[in-house]
């Protein structure tokens, strides 16, 4: 699932934002109750996955800095 980020200009109406579950661009305001709901629960779950995926990312990082402080790092090796 990918989404593209743009930057939003002052001029532009505020939308709910895109997503793989959205059909086509509609503005979050003119949606009837039912549909933000529902739009508002999708946002909701790839908030959470996005998350997730960053919290994985961190602690793989620290893990990595984890073993560069206890193993330490090869400098000025040369290749064969």
């Amino acid at each position: 699932m990918q989404t593209k980020l743009r930057r939003i200009s002052a001029n532009e109406e505020y939308t709910s934002g895109e997503s793989s579950v959205d059909e086509g661009k509609q503005v979050f305001r003119d949606m009837d109750q039912n549909s933000k709901n529902e739009h508002m629960v999708d946002m909701w779950k790839l908030c959470y996955l996005r998350c997730v995926a960053a919290t994985k990312i961190c602690k793989m990082f620290d893990l990595l800095h984890e073993r560069v402080i206890l193993f330490g790092t090869i400098k000025n090796v040369s290749k064969n």
